[in-house]
């Protein structure tokens, strides 16, 4: 699991192939900073998401909280000082309600795919195993982690290729590690 504060107060665990390596969310959107930017983070309003958009705006980033819940997100954005964005990754209409919204305040310079689902997980931390997984479930996974993703970037594209320096982040989990 990643757990701000562990390392560096702006650094965050990522385990992968079981090496441990720390994405310093500043650190790593330098190159892309000319004055203040503007980053769109899906999944905002809890986890990951929510300390990573805490981390930006306290960097001094115009942050936008997206979320499927309009109304959690709003909670989340008033508590940081961002903007919030009713997005669901999973529904179409609901990106590019996100995209022209974002696209009419001036758009963004940084994307960061972070919403995803992990209902493959148990409460234990094991995963689920060939014998109990289903094509549904492994559909449903797939619906929001990956086609998500690509759907969030494809709408958000325009705007990004406007800034002087885009960046695209795409955060993912230990379920695609291949040492699990």
């Amino acid at each position: 699991a990643c757990g701000f504060g562990d390392a560096h107060p702006d650094a965050c665990a990522v385990r992968s192939s079981g090496v441990v390596s720390f994405v310093d969310f500043e650190h790593a959107l330098k190159r892309s900073i000319y004055g203040m930017t503007r980053i769109l983070v899906t999944g905002a309003n809890k986890g990951l998401g929510l300390e990573a958009a805490r981390q930006l705006v306290r960097a001094g980033h115009s942050v936008y909280i997206g979320s499927r819940d309009l109304a959690r997100g709003q909670i989340a954005a008033a508590e940081l000082g961002a903007r919030a964005v009713q997005l669901d990754v999973t529904e179409e209409a609901s990106v590019l309600t996100a995209a022209e919204t974002v696209a009419s305040d001036g758009g963004i310079d940084v994307l960061i795919n972070n919403a995803g689902i992990a209902p493959e997980w148990h409460k234990d931390g094991t995963v689920v195993d060939a014998s109990t997984v289903t094509a549904e479930l492994i559909e449903h996974t797939f619906a929001t982690n990956v086609t998500g993703a690509v759907r969030v970037l494809h709408a958000f594209l325009p705007t990004l290729t406007r800034s002087v320096n885009p960046v695209v982040v795409n955060v993912s989990s230990g379920l695609a590690s291949l040492s699990r």
